[in-house]
């Protein structure tokens, strides 16, 4: 029988592995670093001072491994892992807390000692930047517009401004509430080569230089999981079912790689404040689960790995079946790390997680 899910915004409770308690030792790291608190009736300590970045713990290897070595790869992929439990008090999100969320992250990931360094190491001052949200599931989740907004002052930290940043697949009125540029609509007239047919991309590709992926946290019932590979494509191309056949393997990959798309991408963000464990890629409440975290990385692949291993935590915790197979392959994320966009080798990524 399943074990019933715990209410939206407490945490799971249940047997824990051995990642699992890692990962909550992480969140009791970035507590410490979390602002003062704000009205969300419970005490934080204060923040560590704008623009630093705290002293990395780096976890050992993981209990289970995910595949073979990643094609060609040199020096490992750094996956930020952070978690923070108290982030969401009476479905509120706590936005300081999330603001020092989002900075750590992005410092760790680049290797940067602050914010500003660290878009700035990504970003070009003449890019206009997209930031790529799902949008399944967001009304559900009720995530994506406190990210959205934390995420562009993050990014303003680095002097990109409002009027250079393109909110893709948000609620118009997001739009008009954060000020930024409006995207364009509809899908390129040409036809562009992919695989072995050609396609139409969407016309927001030529409007933006750079691309910041925010997935959400959450299965998927063709794919396995909707992370940042699937959500840095599908969306992109005109016929999308089409690609989502054989679990989007190979089709994700050969999306993601095209000229279009791959040389924009310079930092996904995976929000897990809130997660989809069961039934994704829509969002139903016995689905759903408050994970308080989020990954950052600049290694597509790997961010996704790790969200396997985040979901299935979950899932073994509610009686369900693992994603993936018995290795923990999902077959679009293997594709991908054979086709050289990443690695879904443990022994080639590097969690790191606050102090």
């Amino acid at each position: 029988m399943m074990m019933p899910s715990p209410p939206l915004d407490q945490p799971a409770r249940g047997r824990s592995t051995r990642r699992l308690f890692l990962r909550q030792a992480g969140g009791a790291g970035l507590a410490l670093l979390a602002a003062q608190p704000r009205g969300i009736g419970q005490s934080l300590p204060a923040a560590q001072p704008t623009g630093t970045s705290p002293a990395p713990v780096v976890d050992p290897p993981a209990t289970t491994r995910a595949t073979t070595k990643s094609s060609g790869a040199v020096s490992k992929s750094i996956v930020a892992d952070l978690i923070n439990p108290m982030i969401i008090s009476q479905y509120k999100i706590h936005e300081p807390a999330l603001a020092d969320m989002i900075r750590i992250g992005v410092c760790l990931a680049t290797g940067q000692d602050s914010s500003a360094t660290a878009w700035r190491s990504l970003l070009r001052p003449e890019d206009v930047v997209g930031i790529k949200f799902d949008e399944v599931g967001q009304e559900e989740l009720g995530t994506t517009e406190v990210f959205a907004g934390q995420l562009i002052q993050s990014l303003e930290t680095a002097g990109v401004e409002r009027k250079r940043i393109v909110l893709i697949d948000v609620p118009n009125l997001l739009v008009k509430k954060l000020g930024t540029q409006p995207r364009r609509f509809g899908w390129r007239t040409a036809e562009t080569p992919l695989g072995n047919d050609k396609e139409r991309l969407a016309a927001v590709l030529d409007q933006v230089t750079a691309i910041v992926n925010v997935p959400f946290l959450k299965t998927h019932n063709l794919c396995g999981i909707s992370g940042c590979l699937l959500n840095a494509s599908i969306p992109f191309v005109r016929r999308q079912t089409l690609y989502l056949r054989d679990g989007g393997a190979p089709h994700i990959a050969d999306i993601i790689s095209l000229a279009e798309i791959l040389p924009k991408l310079r930092l996904h963000i995976v929000n897990g404040l809130r997660g989809v464990f069961d039934k994704g890629p829509e969002a139903r409440p016995e689905g759903m689960w408050p994970h308080t975290g989020v990954l950052v990385s600049k290694d597509p692949v790997a961010a996704d790995q790790m969200s396997v291993d985040i979901i299935n935590e979950r899932r073994l915790q509610a009686k369900l079946r693992p994603i993936g197979d018995f290795l923990g392959r999902v077959a679009h994320i293997r594709a991908a790390a054979e086709r050289g966009l990443g690695t879904d080798d443990q022994d080639y990524i590097t969690r790191i997680r606050p102090s």
